[in-house]
């Protein structure tokens, strides 16, 4: 599943392809009448957690959450017909943005308000916010992937700040002591600091998919870090947490 990381790569790359261009024409292939977007202008493209907004000039928006296995592809006219799986497409300029989700899990919506819930590594996320957060009875793992108290940290993602902060994912939020959430506060931005370069350097012209070809404890495989750490894997509730032998567990 993209995280924030490449969700902030889609949408800067789709702003460039269809911000300010009108949509010529628009075909959905879900039960969501979308016609009354037909003709309107994309002012500009971003996005704010997993979610991905195309504004609307005058007004409202498109908004799609790829979900687990949902992209975006980019195509000629030509091309349109050789891609499977459509979800959407929106026609600019004589070429077509496509929805493309083998399960159909991706969730398309008109006029989406964004939830008043803080972006991780955003502006709203201050460590006194996160710091208030630290009093729940909760593995920390499990407190930084609620999408109801911070947007934009999935599983993966999660274990690798976890890494970078110590902190073992099965830590009681509520035994970190202060200074244990400030480096942990410290090490979302950290994360989503280094994967932006990364990213932006390797796989700039990214629309879907994911690259984690940088992460050092959530590798599929892998038995040790790149410190000659060891990797553990436990799965709890349907997903695997990756973590190193370093990490200090607060119980």
């Amino acid at each position: 599943m993209p995280e924030l990381a490449e969700i902030r790569i889609y949408a800067r790359n789709l702003d460039k392809l269809i911000g300010g261009r009108e949509i010529e024409d628009l075909r959905c292939f879900t039960n969501k009448d979308l016609s009354s977007l037909k003709s309107r202008t994309v002012e500009r493209v971003d996005s704010y957690g997993k979610g991905i907004y195309f504004h609307l000039r005058g007004g409202g928006n498109l908004y799609v959450h790829l979900m687990l296995t949902g992209g975006f592809v980019y195509v000629g006219k030509d091309g349109y017909g050789s891609v499977s799986d459509k979800m959407l497409a929106l026609k600019t300029d004589g070429r077509y943005l496509i929805v493309t989700d083998p399960k159909r899990y991706a969730k398309i919506e008109k006029n989406f308000i964004r939830p008043d819930v803080p972006e991780a590594a955003g502006e709203g996320f201050t460590v006194g916010y996160f710091l208030s957060l630290l009093d729940k009875r909760t593995a920390v793992k499990n407190l930084l992937t609620d999408q109801s108290l911070i947007m934009g940290i999935g599983n993966a993602y999660a274990d690798e700040i976890l890494y970078r902060a110590g902190i073992h994912p099965f830590s009681r939020a509520d035994r970190l002591d202060e200074k244990q959430g400030k480096r942990l506060y410290a090490a979302v931005f950290d994360m989503f600091d280094f994967a932006d370069g990364y990213l932006t350097k390797y796989r700039p012209d990214m629309l879907s998919g994911e690259d984690r070809s940088f992460f050092e404890v959530h590798v599929r495989g892998a038995e040790k870090t790149s410190r000659g750490e060891n990797i553990s894997v436990i799965t709890r509730g349907g997903r695997k947490t990756y973590f190193a032998d370093s990490q200090v567990l607060c119980e």
